[in-house]
């Protein structure tokens, strides 16, 4: 029987699975418990999007071997898919009754009730799982997942630190770490502490490098007052030049760092490009302005015709017309930027001097 499971086993993957389905079935004959027969039909089913077929070979497998964790996770996917949460509950009850001394059907037993909505009983397992296996790294991983489907983001933030901890070469680990920082450091940045999310960003910077952590490291900088604000941002283009979105923001902390004219020639390469966007053009029609140019208003009506209903736009398109003399159409774009952003006093500003000089 092992023999020809082996031989199926093989004869499957090379894509051969009619061969492979007789030779499981001749172990089978033989064996009918044969461990590797069992799940490779079941996986075969699965592959060949016959759930229902998948079920009964998975189920066959559990009836002799409850604990085999290849097969509880494959009967526990289908039967998710399916929405059956209490037949893979009672396989996993009966796993776990069988192999006390085993994580791996805890760990599926909480994933089962997250997937089906209950993240307190998925909780509950966790902390049952854990006064079994106080060290393991996995369970802290998977509470601080549990917590982040609740919005418990700071609690979560701490189990994934101690997950990390306790693996700190696991990938998956350090990269979810780095995302909840982020999200942790945005409430910061929610809350006017600029410095308090810069910390978490950079922290998450070294646990995973990527574009979300160089944009927002390089808008707390500015914000925060730090002069290096460029840096990160200028890291990331460097190893992916044709990234119009770090780009954009790229330009947007030169020019809010006073590094007009290296704002400018960002801007005209990405309009050059095609990718910039309305706020872009807005930003570089203000530049055009103080500059003196006369394509500044063309810039800036097409930033209007792009987003409409963006006050800043409306704002710098009529207070351009304004400084053009088109002052009867610059008030009425005033008014409407005034009511788009009604808090913004420096709108405000530009429409009272429109309506004194009207």
């Amino acid at each position: 029987a092992a023999a020809y499971a082996v031989v199926g086993i093989l004869h499957n993957s090379i894509g051969d699975q009619d061969r492979a389905e007789d030779l499981f079935s001749r172990a089978l004959a033989l064996d009918p418990d044969n461990l590797g027969a069992l799940y490779h039909l079941g996986a075969m089913a699965l592959s060949a999007d016959n759930t229902y077929l998948a079920v009964v070979r998975f189920e066959k497998l559990l009836d002799a071997h409850p604990a085999y964790v290849l097969g509880l996770a494959s009967l526990a996917a289908v039967l998710q898919r399916q929405g059956d949460f209490t037949k893979i509950r009672l396989r996993l009850i009966e796993a776990i009754d069988v192999a006390p001394n085993s994580i791996a059907p805890r760990v599926l037993m909480a994933r089962v009730e997250l997937a089906d909505g209950r993240p307190d009983a998925a909780l509950d397992v966790i902390r049952d799982a854990r006064t079994l296996f106080p060290d393991e790294g996995g369970l802290d991983h998977l509470e601080g997942v549990v917590l982040l489907s609740k919005g418990q983001v700071r609690k979560a933030l701490s189990s994934f630190e101690q997950a990390v901890s306790a693996l700190p070469n696991n990938a998956t680990y350090a990269r979810n770490l780095a995302s909840t920082m982020l999200k942790v450091g945005d409430m910061e940045m929610a809350n006017d502490s600029p410095r308090a999310a810069l910390s978490l960003y950079e922290a998450a910077a070294e646990k995973d490098w990527t574009r979300a952590v160089a944009i927002r490291i390089g808008q707390a900088r500015q914000l925060a007052g730090d002069g290096n604000s460029t840096a990160p941002v200028e890291r990331w283009l460097a190893e992916h030049p044709d990234d119009a979105g770090v780009r954009m923001v790229y330009a947007q902390l030169l020019e809010a760092a006073g590094d007009t004219s290296r704002a400018v020639v960002e801007y005209e390469r990405l309009h050059t490009d095609g990718e910039l966007n309305a706020v872009g053009l807005n930003n570089l029609a203000w530049q055009y302005f103080l500059m003196g140019r006369s394509d500044a208003v063309v810039l800036a009506q097409a930033a209007h015709d792009l987003d409409p209903q963006n006050g800043s736009i409306t704002d710098t398109l009529g207070w351009l017309l304004f400084n053009e003399g088109d002052t009867e159409r610059a008030v009425n774009l005033l008014r409407k930027a005034v009511s788009q952003s009604p808090n913004n006093a420096a709108i405000q500003d530009h429409l009272n001097t429109a309506l004194a000089n009207k």
